[in-house]
Formats: C-alpha cells, sequence, structure tokens
C-alpha cells in the first residue's frame, strides 16, 4: 500500500443507511432476539478499489450509555468476496473511524478524518500514520520474565470477541482537544 490515500466521503449518505439498520429493530439500544440486521457498505481498500462489507450494528456502549448518545454508534462487518476481511467501524459527530482486518495480511488498514471539518478521510496502515512517533522515546524499564510466567504470559490473538466492563476517565485536557464535551471524549 502506498503510504497514504485520501478518500471523499458523504457522511450524511452513510449515517442514514446505517440508522435503516436500528430503525428495524424494536427496542432500538437492545440488538433484536432474532438477530441484528445487516446491510451492504462499501468502504475503499488500499488499491482504491471499493469494497462490499456486509455491516451490523455491534454496540461497545451499555444500553443505558446508548440511548443518552445516540449519535456515538459501532458496526462491524465481513467483506461480501472474502469473509476472513473484516471491518471494525464507528459513526459519531467526529465522523467515521475504521479499522480493516485482514487475515491472510500482515498489516491492518486505518481509515479516520484528514482533519477535524473535512469530508476527506485518510486510508493508512501504520507505517504510513503521520505524526511525530518516530521521537517518542520510552523510559520503561524491563524486568525478564521468567520461563514460568511465559508460558502463561499468551498473547491472545484468536479474533474472539470478549466482552469487558470498563470505566475510563480523561483529563480536561484531554476532553478540551477532542470537543471539551463530553459526546466529543467518548467519540
Amino acid at each position: 500500500m502506498q503510504k497514504v490515500r485520501f478518500f471523499s466521503l458523504e457522511e450524511t449518505l452513510l449515517v442514514n443507511e446505517l440508522t435503516k439498520l436500528t430503525a428495524k429493530r424494536p427496542n432500538k439500544t437492545i440488538l433484536a432476539a432474532n438477530g441484528p440486521n445487516k446491510t451492504i457498505i462499501y468502504f475503499p481498500d488500499a488499491t482504491g478499489n471499493m469494497v462490499a462489507y456486509e455491516v451490523e450494528e455491534t454496540p461497545v456502549f451499555s444500553p443505558e450509555l446508548s440511548s443518552k448518545y445516540p449519535e456515538i454508534r459501532s458496526f462491524s462487518g465481513n467483506s461480501v468476496k472474502n469473509k476472513t476481511d473484516r471491518v471494525r467501524f464507528s459513526v459519531s459527530p467526529k465522523g467515521v473511524q475504521a479499522m480493516f482486518i485482514f487475515k491472510d495480511k500482515e498489516k491492518n488498514i486505518f481509515l479516520e478524518k484528514a482533519s477535524r471539518d473535512a469530508t476527506e478521510y485518510v486510508l493508512y496502515d501504520r507505517s504510513g500514520q503521520s505524526g511525530e512517533t518516530d521521537k517518542f522515546i520510552c523510559k520503561t524499564e524491563a524486568k525478564p520474565i521468567s520461563s514460568e510466567q511465559e508460558r502463561t504470559a499468551k498473547l491472545v490473538d484468536d479474533q474472539t470477541i470478549r466482552k469487558y466492563r470498563i470505566a475510563v476517565s480523561a483529563t480536561g485536557e484531554y476532553t478540551q482537544f477532542h470537543g471539551g464535551t463530553i459526546p466529543d471524549a467518548l467519540a
């Protein structure tokens, strides 16, 4: 993949299509008992071609938080042509953020707004991400792991969805940087 690719996104059209998923459910914050509704959404790939994904809403907020902030939603899906290619994305007033996961490729690809007020989006892999990450120096002192710990500390990368309950706090500076409101910080 090139370092980055830029795309234009009609956010309103995307949000309207995704809203149909929620509108089909009797309780708009809890998935229907007969399973989630799905729709086809097209996303660009690393070469600039549009790829069809069958997506469904996969809430990460509790039902109470979802009803309090209905404009922040998360989705997941699989490529129609290759079921092992997956997408996870969220939609909020701050735009769309997506991660494309390819089982047969080394790198995941990310899609996010190029700037806060633009309709232009950037598609990149981690090696093409802009920023000043090369100036970061980790000063954590490493402690050797015993062979017993090494046997039990296995990497969890089995592509299994796990649910956790978590409390997250943020500083005022973080919230201000991301828009100054609770919904902006949550998004």
